[in-house]
């Protein structure tokens, strides 16, 4: 009985040292430092997001975090080719050698539509030496762990597909042929025309999203015949309906 006091005496005297020395620890952390974060948000799809923080010295660590699965140990970490996924807040813990951690939050981060390089004229498609394309039916929506938007058209057919099931974030997108590798940022676009499947690699297509409707646009896409061994380009915009 003596032996299990003396047992629970050290273990409460442990206890109390353990939580002075952590009181202790806190009373080197100045309750006046305060980090500064900045972006250079509202940034357009495809641009880099920067971020940063100051006002803290002595420091050990960074650690970032946000949107999108987002961390960074860094200072000032650059996010390039940012799509709306990037959208909302971005916090910071920052811990010096003393043990104090000093954190931060950013105002909500804008990541605007992209701006188109050339004038396209909606729900048209060419196929440079090929044909002209105008759709009058385009429905977009998920299918088999992909989101598919599909146009149909009297001189021929055109369909996109983008990774995971929900609408695609605004952003720029890399096309991508089958086989390739695949992922956020990429788009597969393959068009029926002209009796034969035309695949689009490479290329930079440009989404933009309202009311939920997607927008895809590309104004120089390669495009390769496979059945009549051409090689050309194509442009395209199409709004889901």
């Amino acid at each position: 009985m003596r032996r299990q006091l003396v047992i629970k005496l050290i273990t409460v005297v442990a206890l109390q040292n353990l939580l002075w020395s952590c009181t202790k620890k806190d009373d080197h952390c100045n309750p006046s430092v305060k980090p500064v974060v900045t972006t250079n948000s509202p940034v357009l799809a495809g641009d880099s997001l920067k971020l940063s923080v100051s006002g803290v010295g002595n420091v050990y660590m960074y650690n970032w975090y946000g949107p999108n699965g987002f961390s960074s140990h860094d200072s000032a970490p650059a996010l390039p080719g940012v799509s709306s996924a990037s959208n909302g807040r971005y916090f910071v813990d920052v811990i010096t050698k003393e043990g104090c951690i000093y954190s931060a939050t950013t105002d909500s981060v804008q990541v605007g539509a992209p701006v188109l390089p050339c004038s396209l004229t909606n729900n048209t498609a060419d196929i440079s030496g090929v044909t002209n394309m105008s759709f009058y039916y385009i429905t977009g929506g998920p299918g088999g762990g992909s989101y598919f938007l599909t146009a149909n058209g009297s001189q021929g057919d055109v369909q996109f597909e983008f990774p995971g099931t929900g609408v695609p974030p605004v952003g720029v997108y890399s096309a991508q042929s089958l086989g390739g590798f695949w992922g956020p940022g990429y788009v597969r676009v393959n068009f029926t025309a002209a009796s034969s499947i035309w695949y689009g690699d490479p290329g930079t297509v440009y989404v933009a999203v309202s009311n939920n409707k997607i927008t895809v646009s590309s104004c120089n896409i390669h495009l390769s015949s496979p059945t009549w061994g051409i090689n050309t380009t194509g442009s395209f915009q199409i709004t889901q309906q």
